[in-house]
């Protein structure tokens, strides 16, 4: 990897730009740029394909971690989405820029131009557009619509969309970047999703020894992660039902890489696993009764550094997740049927402590290094 540049034209040379906030400030230390191979293509389809582009992706990452994005300038996307933690965050619930608690706990973002429910369609506007289900609840339908819906909500960072972009073109670091990206001289709207988007399509995790053991066939899995691959492949726990994996537009019968099967709410992106609780996911949104209690079935990359797990964050570690599996799953009403036994009662799986090791093993597995350590990643504000 190429060492650290600083870029050193026009303003981007100050070494220290600050900006008033109400929490803390920011400067403007300078960043890497993303090396034009760092992902490569992200998505294909019908012979067609899209490549993050390098300058929009490096404007994107300013935006994606600075705090003027928040309606008070105290936090930013990079707050609830943590380099190291998967790009999620260490905790049940997030904290709004006023201090206020979401809802729901931060899922992770990398891979999400990979995610399986995705296809490429023209879109002139952005260049290109994925139909997804974003979200625990599926309400994004791409990467373009998911980028501000945190930036103006009123919990998370509160700003008013309309009046953003004025605002951050009176920071002076942004000037150079668009002209870098777009040729022009300020920022937009659709100019600041074009470039979050490239930037996050970027964030990509085939550096973990599963997905090199898939791509290059290299015998990278210890004799326990190849076991707990088996097991979570196998018919017995059958994890592989919810959790497939693609690479490269091609399904792999590969286990718990980018999230869910293609399909509507009432199809594999998301499923209820038998957690009772009063939100209502999907349902929520759709308001048909099939789909109560169902979330979308996450990507399981860096799952080994993303906890707290579920929805809530009720689960502290991969054993009390598949603990859940094991004996805890309860017969609600729009339970998955891949949860129930023949006679329709939820399944007790009691998963052996052997068996658990194994699984929890081959899951550390799909850690990858370079996506939570790479500067090409990092947030490029300083103190």
């Amino acid at each position: 990897m190429k060492k650290l540049q600083i870029i050193s034209v026009g303003l981007l040379a100050m070494a220290i730009i600050f900006f008033s906030c109400n929490k803390e400030s920011q400067s403007f230390a300078g960043l890497s740029k993303l090396e034009p191979q760092l992902p490569a293509t992200v998505l294909n389809y019908q012979e067609k394909s899209f490549s993050v582009d390098n300058h929009k992706a490096t404007l994107g990452r300013v935006l994606f971690y600075d705090k003027a994005l928040s309606g008070n300038n105290a936090v930013s996307c990079g707050s609830c989405h943590n380099q190291s933690h998967g790009f999620a965050e260490a905790k049940k619930v997030s904290t709004g820029f006023t201090n206020e608690v979401t809802d729901r706990n931060s899922m992770p973002i990398q891979n999400l131009a990979l995610n399986s429910d995705s296809f490429l369609i023209i879109n002139p506007g952005f260049g290109f557009k994925t139909i997804q289900h974003l979200f625990w609840d599926g309400r994004s339908k791409s990467l373009q619509d998911l980028m501000l819906r945190p930036v103006v909500n009123h919990i998370e960072m509160g700003q008013d969309a309309n009046t953003l972009a004025a605002k951050l073109n009176k920071l002076p670091y942004y000037k150079q970047l668009v002209q870098n990206a777009f040729g022009k001289d300020e920022l937009d709207q659709n100019i600041i999703v074009d470039a979050m988007s490239h930037f996050v399509a970027s964030i990509r995790t085939n550096d973990s020894k599963v997905d090199q053991a898939v791509l290059t066939g290299a015998q990278s899995l210890s004799t326990l992660s190849q076991q707990g691959l088996q097991l979570f492949t196998n018919e017995k726990y059958n994890c592989i039902s919810c959790h497939t994996s693609v690479f490269a537009g091609s399904t792999v019968n590969f286990g718990g890489i980018y999230g869910g099967n293609p399909g509507d709410s009432s199809n594999n992106f998301a499923a209820n696993i038998g957690m009772q609780d009063d939100d209502m996911g999907i349902g929520a949104k759709s308001g048909k009764t099939n789909d109560m209690g169902k979330f979308k079935i996450p990507d399981l990359h860096n799952v080994a550094v993303t906890g707290p797990y579920m929805h809530d964050g009720r689960f502290s570690t991969l054993d009390e997740v598949l603990d859940h599996y094991s004996h805890g799953i309860a017969n609600t009403a729009t339970l998955d049927s891949r949860l129930k036994n023949a006679d329709g009662t939820p399944k007790v799986m009691n998963i052996p402590a052997e068996d658990k090791k194994a699984i929890i093993s081959f899951l550390n597995d799909l850690t990858s290094f370079n996506s939570l350590t790479s500067p090409l990643y990092s947030d490029p504000f300083k103190k």
